[in-house]
């Protein structure tokens, strides 16, 4: 799961085309299914995960096309014992395409009033 984000310059636009996905903005979620359509426009935090048992699979496009190289270079990086990629170098191979990853407050944390 990519770590929360927002994209500066890009549009994305995910098409669940098996299974079902978990897409998250802020601190709301949205299970979404086979068959449905997720558009993030510029600006909005979001990620995805699969948190179900059964695969899943999306197509995903961006507008305009400025990210191609960036999964080239996620394809590079290395992987845990468990085959999962480190957050931090998502974080930073996102900054090199125009996304940023959003900091949400720990849960339960003080607030200033």
């Amino acid at each position: 799961m990519p770590p929360q984000h927002i994209h500066r310059d890009h549009d994305e636009v995910f098409i669940v085309t098996q299974g079902k996905l978990r897409f998250t903005s802020g601190t709301e979620n949205v299970d979404v299914e086979a068959g449905s359509c997720v558009t993030v426009p510029i600006g909005s935090p979001h990620t995805f995960s699969n948190p179900f048992d059964a695969p899943a699979t999306f197509i995903g496009t961006m507008t305009p096309d400025l990210c191609i190289e960036y999964f080239r270079d996620l394809g590079r990086l290395p992987v845990n014992e468990q085959g999962v990629l480190d957050p931090a170098d998502i974080g930073r191979t996102m900054g090199k395409y125009a996304t940023d990853v959003i900091r949400l407050p720990a849960k339960n944390a003080p607030t200033r009033e």
